[in-house]
């Protein structure tokens, strides 16, 4: 998913054809809050290209990298057990 959010971004970020499809697309999702507000139609969302903004690209390096690690320690966990229930507990409980 890291991945496809990367992707995504940068060619939003670079290509103008990708772009207009995210203005159109956000423009199409705001349109029911919009219309509440009094619009009779869809407008597209703006959006300013900056090639710069690829630099955040490398905090999704650093998302994976916190993902794997946490995975890595959790697969190497035992699940934690569940204490045995006291016989004279079972009894006085009803």
């Amino acid at each position: 998913m890291l991945g496809l959010t990367g992707v995504v971004f940068a060619a939003i970020q670079l290509y103008s054809e990708a772009a207009e499809a995210y203005r159109s697309t956000i423009g199409l999702l705001q349109y029911p809050f919009r219309a509440v507000m009094g619009a009779t139609r869809p407008v597209k969302a703006l959006h300013n290209a900056d090639p710069t903004d690829l630099l955040a690209l490398a905090s999704l390096l650093v998302a994976w990298m916190l993902y794997a690690r946490v995975s890595r320690a959790l697969a190497g966990s035992e699940p934690t057990p569940t204490p045995p229930v006291s016989e004279d507990l079972v009894a006085h409980s009803g």
